[in-house]
């Protein structure tokens, strides 16, 4: 039975929500130097927040649970989501502080340094609000707010929500939001924590542990996905990269957002490959994602035999 009623979301988030202040450097910062920055910009960040900005600017609606500071740059935050189409539900506790990232950009490469400022802190456990969990098609969880996401996981797996990991930490919380997930996204790093360099059974590790698939990132060099017992390896999309910022986040975002339109999982890995190759085209984790327009017009012209009617398409 479809959960579609008025208080609906077809993604609800659970995650760390920062801002983001970035510098685009033609060589690496250092101390006693004078630099020249290339760009400047700043915007909303963190994993979570930034797959649901990914997801609701491809059609998807999305509400984003967290805890942010009573700040200044909470209220940012809380803005930038919104321009996105996010709604929010916030913790903020008076006088406290939200999480502040510097981020110094390699002109050349994309790469990035990241300096965090206030440390996040998690949510408390009894506020989180669960009927918007239990009412959503899919739940967004990361390993920064690892106690809120498995406390909103076991939540969504008794409501049949089904649950999306993206795991950057291996750990004790990090297993078990793998045991708790349906789908489990995770970067080549993290994946190889497991087994070694050999991703493809790293993955299928993974997948013994509960999850129905699970995907491993691999930047420029593309992603492994497993699902069923087998791995399919798929290539990235090139394009000139100005900041890879951002790139895994919106990963998650499109993916999720593919599997509402009925993509089975090779479609959404294509789907999802093709987003966050786009917003690699520009500074920051969020200014180059694409509309869902912009994103079929780019897969059909590098990938011809990508064909949007083979996935099926549901809830238009």
């Amino acid at each position: 039975m479809s959960k579609k009623n008025r208080n609906h979301f077809d993604l609800v988030g659970v995650g760390l929500a920062a801002w983001d202040l970035l510098f685009r450097l033609s060589e690496p910062p250092r101390f006693d130097a004078d630099l020249h920055i290339t760009e400047f910009n700043q915007q909303g960040g963190g994993p979570t927040s930034t797959g649901l900005a990914a997801a609701s600017k491809l059609g998807a609606k999305t509400c984003l649970i967290t805890r942010v500071g009573d700040d200044h740059y909470g209220d940012m935050i809380k803005e930038n989501l919104e321009e996105y189409g996010v709604m929010t539900i916030l913790q903020r506790e008076e006088g406290s502080s939200s999480c502040v990232v510097v981020v110094f950009v390699n002109r050349e490469t994309g790469e990035r340094t990241f300096l965090m400022g206030q440390k996040y802190s998690e949510p408390d456990i009894e506020w989180i609000p669960l009927e918007p969990i239990k009412n959503s098609e899919y739940l967004l969880v990361d390993s920064h707010l690892s106690k809120a996401g498995i406390h909103s996981a076991e939540t969504a797996r008794e409501s049949k929500t089904k649950v999306i990991a993206d795991v950057e930490a291996p750990g004790d919380d990090s297993e078990r939001l793998i045991e708790l997930s349906d789908v489990v996204i995770l970067p080549e790093k993290v994946a190889s924590v497991y087994v070694g360099d050999d991703l493809g059974k790293a993955a299928l590790v993974l997948l013994d542990k509960g999850p129905e698939v699970v995907v491993v990132t691999r930047g420029v060099k593309g992603c492994v996905l497993a699902h069923d017992g087998r791995t399919i390896e798929k290539e990235s999309y090139p394009v000139d990269v100005v900041d890879t910022t951002g790139a895994g986040d919106v990963f998650h975002g499109a993916f999720i957002a593919g599997l509402l339109k009925g993509y089975d999982y090779e479609t959404a890995t294509e789907f999802a490959s093709g987003a966050s190759a786009m917003n690699c085209k520009s500074l920051g984790g969020r200014s180059g994602i694409p509309t869902y327009e912009e994103l079929v017009d780019f897969l059909l012209e590098r990938s011809p035999g990508w064909d949007e009617r083979k996935a099926g398409e549901q809830n238009k």
